[in-house]
């Protein structure tokens, strides 16, 4: 749990194998420091056969705006925001599980 997004671990955003070099230096411009994921020496692939950038931000101040412009970029397939697609969030905490529901 954070109290402002991108604080304290990179957005994952999923690219495709082709174009992850354009997505790379697009996502640069959004002021973040974006690494392509490695597994031990090797380039990181997802099941469908994409590439993992991870962007590093101080803060993620508008992460609608964010999501809908890193959509937008040709390659890319998706990203880790995920806005707007749960209704419901649960936690596991050290002290059990925490239950968050959208208000209906």
């Amino acid at each position: 749990m954070v109290d402002i997004l991108g604080t304290k671990s990179p957005l994952p955003v999923e690219v495709t194998a082709y174009g992850w070099k354009n997505c790379r230096e697009r996502l640069i411009k959004f002021g973040c420091d974006a690494r392509l994921r490695m597994k031990n020496e090797d380039i990181y692939t997802t099941d469908n056969n994409n590439y993992i950038i991870d962007c590093s931000f101080e803060q993620i101040e508008n992460p609608k705006t964010l999501e809908s412009e890193i959509n937008n970029i040709p390659g890319v397939m998706e990203n880790g925001l995920f806005l707007g697609i749960a209704d419901i969030v649960i936690i596991g905490t050290e002290d059990g599980g925490k239950l968050f529901s959208k208000p209906l």
